[in-house]
């Protein structure tokens, strides 16, 4: 298993790509914040570290924190880690293994956050308490904490704790690794009720919250997100997860079902993300952002590409964006979301009046002008011959049409590879089925957009080869059956409707994707996506997956966690 290396491909790097929009008046920047060095230290030591089922730390020092994490001879399946308030510098790296033995751990702060309103509507607020405070003070660009997370049965909790930028040092240095970044292949991952602060760097420095590796499943609510004013570039919650990938790269994650409205996702719910970038994706990982609030952002979703400048990684791999409120309070944005490839459910948003010039912005980077693209096979090489007039394009992409290299590998509505990737990194990098660079027969699932309430926003594609009714169909307030998106109640559906272009291009996993219909009354009234794969007929391929997320459980009706444990005796050896 040839897994991926972000070390040697992204070490250093950090591009802004730009998709310009459709109103040559108005400039639409999705910031791409690319990955850098993760460092892979040794582990600290550990002579002091918990063996019992509940541990304290004497404070949320480095020394202290550690101290009170389970050791490799703590042979407790369950444990409980509380750190108690307090403010704490942290100046150099934990890089932390949970041991096998423990497959229950909570490590739980004193912070409380206290969410009020309704999730993903108007008037939804949180207020985070900070009374257990970790300060990055690492003069690094790498993570202060490293975790890594047992297999997929185990179970790991995060909660109560504040995170946020301290004194670095140097304006050289940036925190895109993350203050917080996890690996492993746990399936019952949360992180809850803490708050997540990058305007308090010294010297100001942007950053990103925490990244979720590995094939990490599981939820991050009811948190509260600062991430600076609309000019910032930080980041939130980092989806890098290649959920299935047994081959590398990513590569895995693409043979495999794309898995709407299942838990195979990292799900973003109730929480309430203030300025900047919201999250970012890459690595094929795959997230769920629903009933969340997001103030100001500069977007509120975005996702990287496949494409040279990343390396033998591949993009995004899909993501589900619903029932969330937008608003922005600074001047007008261009895009409140956004994608740079594969497969979206967009749906039953609502923004704010004059929020955003647009409401979702999209474009394939190897099919525009935005970067210069490395030809096969050191790169990925340009979709299509026309870009940048370079004449040459890559085998990579079907290249039914020379001239804009359409479909291109993983652009906007593509999905599942029947043919896998070899995993390898370039230029060793193959079809496996071919043994050459060819392209994978990748099935078209089209990004889907319904029951979005945006006013006067408009839709913004860049990609010369994508066009609405094949590759994206929006929402449509008047459908009838032949283009877009409708929703309503099932009885409502038309009779007939029009499918999708098939052939060696636009095969389908259950036949040619065409027009879509939401019933908002079907599956208990949580809604079911129907889409025309032949002529006339109607093909229920996606119901939301349980809200709230099933590892949710134990919140009181104000959304603080549960009371840290009381009376208990810890002993630390």
């Amino acid at each position: 298993m040839n897994k991926v290396n972000i070390n040697s491909r992204l070490e250093g790097r950090r591009a802004s790509v730009f998709v310009r929009n459709l109103n040559p008046m108005k400039t639409f920047a999705l910031l791409i914040l690319l990955p850098l060095a993760i460092a892979v230290s040794a582990p600290r030591s550990f002579a002091q570290s918990c063996t019992s089922a509940t541990c304290t730390a004497a404070s949320p020092s480095e020394s202290d924190f550690l101290a009170a994490l389970p050791s490799s001879s703590n042979k407790n399946a369950t444990v409980v880690v509380t750190i108690p308030s307090g403010t704490a510098s942290w100046t150099s790296q934990i890089n932390y293994s949970v041991p096998s033995s423990v497959t229950n751990l909570t490590i739980q702060g004193a912070t409380t956050v206290n969410c009020s309103g309704t999730a993903g509507a108007a008037g939804y607020t949180c207020t985070a308490s900070d009374s257990t405070v970790i300060e990055d003070a690492y003069a690094s660009n790498n993570p202060p904490l490293v975790i890594t997370l047992g297999g997929a049965s185990t179970h790991f909790r995060m909660t109560g704790l504040t995170f946020q930028g301290g004194n670095i040092g140097s304006s050289s240095y940036n925190k895109y690794n993350c203050i917080v970044n996890f690996s492993g292949g746990s399936q019952n991952f949360r992180f809850d009720h803490s708050h997540f602060n990058n305007d308090t760097y010294t010297p100001a420095a942007s950053s990103s919250m925490v990244r979720i590796g590995g094939s990490i499943e599981g939820v991050m609510d009811h948190n509260v997100v600062d991430l600076g004013n609309n000019s910032s570039d930080a980041n939130g919650f980092q989806t890098f997860n290649d959920i299935g990938d047994s081959i590398g790269n990513g590569d895995g994650a693409f043979v495999n079902p794309t898995g709407w409205g299942t838990s195979a996702f990292l799900f973003m719910e109730n929480n309430q993300f203030n300025g900047g970038y919201p999250n970012d994706c890459t690595v094929a990982g795959r997230f769920v952002m629903r009933y969340n609030t997001f103030n100001g952002a500069s977007t509120t979703v975005q996702t990287h590409a496949t494409k040279s400048d990343a390396g033998s990684i591949r993009g995004c791999r899909g993501y589900e964006y619903y029932h969330n409120y937008i608003q922005n309070p600074y001047a007008e944005g261009d895009a409140a979301g956004g994608s740079k490839g594969g497969p979206t459910l967009f749906w039953g948003n609502t923004m704010a009046p004059n929020a955003y010039y647009r409401y979702w912005a999209g474009s394939t980077d190897r099919e525009t002008n935005s970067q210069t693209e490395t030809a096969t096979p050191n790169g990925w090489g340009y979709c299509g011959t026309a870009v940048n007039s370079n004449g040459v394009g890559s085998a990579w992409d079907g290249n039914a049409n020379g001239s804009t290299g359409y479909p291109c590998l993983d652009g906007l509505g593509r999905g599942q590879t029947p043919q896998a990737l070899n995993g390898k990194n370039l230029p060793s990098r193959l079809n496996s089925s071919t043994n050459t660079i060819a392209w994978p027969h990748q099935l078209l699932e089209p990004v889907y957009m319904w029951g979005n309430s945006f006013g006067s926003a408009t839709l913004a594609i860049r990609d010369s080869g994508t066009t609405q009714n094949v590759d994206i169909f929006v929402d449509n307030a008047n459908f009838n059956g032949t283009s877009g998106t409708g929703n309503g109640p099932l009885a409502n559906r038309p009779s007939s409707c029009t499918a999708g272009q098939g052939g060696t291009y636009y095969t389908s996993p259950t036949g040619s994707y065409g027009v879509g219909y939401f019933a908002t009354d079907a599956n208990s009234g949580q809604g079911e996506l129907y889409v025309c794969t032949a002529t006339n007929t109607w093909t229920a391929i996606y119901q939301p997956y349980t809200y709230p997320h099933p590892l949710i459980s134990g919140t009181s009706s104000s959304g603080n966690p549960p009371n840290a444990p009381s009376g208990l005796s810890a002993t630390v050896q």
